[in-house]
């Protein structure tokens, strides 16, 4: 358990040979130092073998070397890193940039477009980098009347189709409570649904 939450908190950016780890809890693990000690013994001749086609799974007698680039690979806090200090590449490919975070989530990053600040653009440094889009969230409706107000969700509910449901508070109320506003069903559990 101890291992997962260390896991769950650590993370990186990966730039140009450069490891930026998230150090904001100092309980989270360096991810990077696994990577770097792997990439070092590969560069320093572990040599994974060829095989040929016509063999099956026989090494091959008269393998060419693989040539392995040499790169000293550094780490740094990313506290302590701006955007202005790097050398970023416009275009990189989805592998050159990676994002790490907790513990296994991996994106490729890449830098697609830069400009330069203009007069309709936030004219100080800390408002950058600057989020230009964000993908909106799905709203959820109610399972009952299909009514995107969703006030409760519950859990191991009875009453509902799926587990979790959304309800609408009309919905819920009316299928969950009496005249007297007694509830029904004690064995489900029912949270205020929240879309921050």
């Amino acid at each position: 358990m101890h291992s997962i939450n260390r896991n769950r908190n650590a993370g990186f950016i990966y730039m140009e040979g450069a490891f930026y780890n998230d150090t904001h809890d100092p309980c989270a693990c360096d991810l990077s130092a696994p990577i770097i000690d792997f990439l070092a013994k590969r560069q320093q001749g572990y040599q994974q073998p060829q095989y040929t086609h016509s063999e099956g799974c026989l090494p091959a007698e008269e393998s060419e070397e693989t040539v392995i680039e040499e790169v000293e690979y550094r780490t740094e806090d990313m506290r302590a890193v701006t955007f202005a200090q790097l050398n970023l590449r416009v275009g990189a490919s989805e592998t050159d940039y990676c994002l790490l975070h907790q513990g296994c989530c991996e994106h490729a990053l890449v830098v697609t477009d830069v400009r330069r600040v203009s007069a309709c653009d936030p004219q100080w440094k800390a408002a950058y980098p600057l989020l230009v889009y964000q993908v909106p969230l799905p709203l959820k409706s109610c399972c009952i009347c299909n009514m995107p107000a969703v006030a409760k969700v519950t859990y191991n509910d009875r009453f509902a189709p799926e587990c979790p449901a959304f309800w609408c508070e009309d919905c819920y109320v009316d299928l969950h409570y009496d005249e007297e506003m007694r509830c029904i069903d004690s064995e489900h559990r029912a949270l205020p649904y929240c879309t921050w």
